[in-house]
């Protein structure tokens, strides 16, 4: 269950009243409730103010086999890695 879905149910929020108070649909409410959608910054930004729900719940989802949702190449790259398939030097004049 994710965090967002926790504070649902132990809230009596509903997902159309929270969507109202941070301007988005019921349904992308539902979809990052269930883990299948992961919301702008800004959306979390919002779900957060209203809610208290961390970004960080938001970003380190986990599906339910308890595995990064990204096949597990978290565990392979640090914070501060270019994307795959990018070199250092790429990296470098981005941040230039």
């Amino acid at each position: 269950m994710t965090a967002l879905a926790e504070y649902l149910a132990s809230s009596n929020v509903t997902d159309a009243a929270l969507a109202e108070r941070v301007g988005c649909d019921r349904s992308m409410i539902n979809k990052i409730k269930a883990g299948k959608a992961v919301p702008s910054l800004t959306l979390a930004l919002a779900i957060n103010r209203e809610t208290g729900v961390s970004l960080e719940s938001f970003v380190v989802a986990e599906n339910p086999t308890g595995k990064p949702n990204d096949g597990g190449r978290a565990a392979e790259a640090s914070p501060c890695s270019p994307p795959p398939g990018q070199g250092e030097a790429a990296f470098s004049e981005a941040a230039e």
